[in-house]
Parts: C-alpha cells; structure tokens; sequence
C-alpha cells in the first residue's frame, strides 16, 4: 500500500519550494526558520526517493545490476522526467532565443544544466539519481552496512574534494553525490522499519538543530561542507529523525475534511508543480514583493502542476508506455522464435 505521509511530506516540500523562491531577505528568512523548514524540501525529496527505491527493489526482488539496470525498468523512470522537462525546456528556451536573452548554443547548453528558473539544478539531479540509485541499491544489498559506510565515506570524500580544490560552485550545484547521504538515510530507513533506536533519534536530532543553529545563527563555518551548508551532508542528521517520526507517527492516511486527499494529490505531483514554478518565476513568479505573491504563487503552482502532469501522462508517458510494450513484446517474440 502506498505510504500516504510521503505524499503529505512531498506536498509540504513543494509548497517550500514555492515559497524559498520569493524575494525573501537573509534575515527573513533566519527570522521565520527557513533553515529548519523551507531548506530542507530537497533533503527530504530525497529521503524519501532513497526509501523507496529500497521498497521497489525488495518487493520485485531485484539486486542484481542486470535487473535493476534493464531498459524496460530504467528508460520509463527517464521518460518521466525528461519528457515533462522538454516540454517546459522548449517553452523557455523560444522565449529567450526570441527575445535575445540568449543565443541558440547558449540555449543548447542550458538543456544540461536544468534549463532556467530557480530550482533549475533538479532536473540533472532527478537524471543522476535514476542512473546511480541501483549501483547504490547493489553495494548496500552486496556489504550491508559496510555498503552505507562506503557510500558515505564518498559522500564525504567528493565534498572535501569540492572544497580543497575550490571546484565552482556551478559545478557543485549539479551533483548528485551531495545528496547521496540522504538517499543512503532513505535506504535504510526502509530497512530498519520500527527497529531505529529513539534514543538515538533524539541525539541526531539535537546535534542536527544544533549544527543548523551554529551554521546559520552563530557564524560557524564548517571546514568540509562550505558548500550550500544550509542541506549539506550533517543536516541528515536533523531532518532524518524529522522524517523518521512522521513515518512512525502517521500510519492511516488524513481524513478528506482535513485536507488528505488535497495534499496526496500535490504530492503524487510535486515534479510537474516543480517545473510549473521554474517558469512562472522566470516570468512573473516575483512581480510582487514576497508577502502579496505567496498565497497566489502557491495556488497557481500547484493547480498548474497537477494539470501539467495530467496532460503528461496523456499526450506523453501513455503514449511512451504503449511504444515500450510493443518493442519489449517484439523482442521476447524474436527470442521465441530463435
């Protein structure tokens, strides 16, 4: 059965999305807690990515990299991020190339980077994570919990690389491997179940708030994560046990009257309310100052995402679905008759 405290979170996470890209100042956003709330939508995005993933690979019982790896499992999860994100690429990029904003090779490259609008960076991320995410399903399913130490020995080892060879930031914002500790955190949030210690929940907790509060409060400056410190690698340890608890806590899904059925829906479509909000902010999303554009902003996001990603699945991974069944069925009866 579908966890539906995912789909609350992913709902709440997307309104944060929203809600960070307004033209907040600095000390706005210490003032209301950005830090402990707004900051942390894409650690959990990717939390729960990391859980079920491990759900979807324990129950199809696949491990082995040939499995996880077929192009009837990988190409559908590519096409359903791609496809949405040509369509909003293509608006963008005629906008600007029409109204010289930029050239066309500079248009072309932005089709790497994520295209536009804030947020941009999550497309090439989503593309990473769909291509690594089984290599990391392996080691971990191969080493157990020598798996998660290697992994996050990387995690760790890639940030230190970023930060003594002074790696630009424009590079750093694109890699998935900063997000590999929360994905490692999702994994084996799936695999403890009601095993994990409260205990020591509680001690990661208060080490988390404290590391946030020392980071973003008192002028702390870390020596290896000097890089977007605000989701950085020992925040896990805050927004884990956040999210650990929600999934302890929320076991039945909200009744209607208290918006369960509003939030599951922004939730089940937090990608395609994504790529809405790229483009309503490049073009109008901060006409207004933060506090007149909010309300609206996240109304017309969420509305637009949920018929965007409605129209997706007609025009576009209905259509790609039937594509892929009648290739994989020419294929087994090719083999048939060989």
């Amino acid at each position: 059965m579908r966890k539906r405290i995912f789909d609350y979170l992913k709902a709440i996470c997307i309104i944060f999305v929203v809600t960070t890209h307004l033209l907040w100042t600095d000390q706005q956003r210490l003032n209301f807690l950005f830090p402990y709330t707004v900051d942390m939508a894409i650690p959990v995005f990717m939390i729960i990515s990391g859980y079920v993933n491990m759900l979807s690979a324990n129950k199809h019982k696949e491990y082995s990299l040939k499995n996880m790896y077929a192009l009837q499992i990988i190409i559908p999860k590519l096409t359903r991020i791609v496809a949405p994100y040509i369509v909003v690429y293509a608006f963008l990029a005629l906008v600007f190339i029409f109204n010289g904003s930029v050239s066309v090779s500079e248009a072309a490259l932005a089709f790497f980077t994520g295209g536009w609008g804030p947020g941009s960076y999550y497309v090439p991320i989503l593309i990473q994570f769909t291509l690594l995410s089984p290599l990391m399903l392996f080691v971990i399913k191969e080493f157990k919990y020598k798996g998660y130490a290697l992994l996050l020995s990387l995690n760790i080892l890639l940030e230190a690389c970023f930060t003594y060879f002074k790696i630009p930031v424009d590079i750093y914002r694109l890699s998935f491997f900063r997000y590999i500790v929360f994905v490692c955190a999702g994994m084996y949030l799936y695999e403890a179940k009601d095993k994990i210690n409260k205990t020591v929940l509680s001690i990661f907790f208060a080490l988390g708030v404290g590391y946030i509060m020392a980071a973003n409060y008192f002028g702390y400056t870390p020596k290896i994560f000097t890089n977007w410190v605000v989701t950085s690698f020992p925040t896990v340890l805050y927004i884990f046990p956040v999210v650990a608890v929600s999934v302890m806590v929320f076991t039945k899904p909200l009744p209607d009257k208290f918006g369960g059925k509003i939030l599951a829906t922004v939730g089940e479509t937090t990608y395609h309310i994504y790529l809405v909000q790229m483009v309503w902010y490049v073009l109008y999303g901060n006409y207004f100052g933060p506090w007149i554009m909010l309300i609206p902003n996240v109304i017309l996001c969420c509305v637009g995402g949920i018929i965007f990603s409605k129209l997706d699945n007609i025009f576009f991974q209905k259509p790609i679905k039937r594509l892929l069944n009648r290739f994989e069925n020419k294929i087994y009866k090719e083999k048939q008759n060989v």
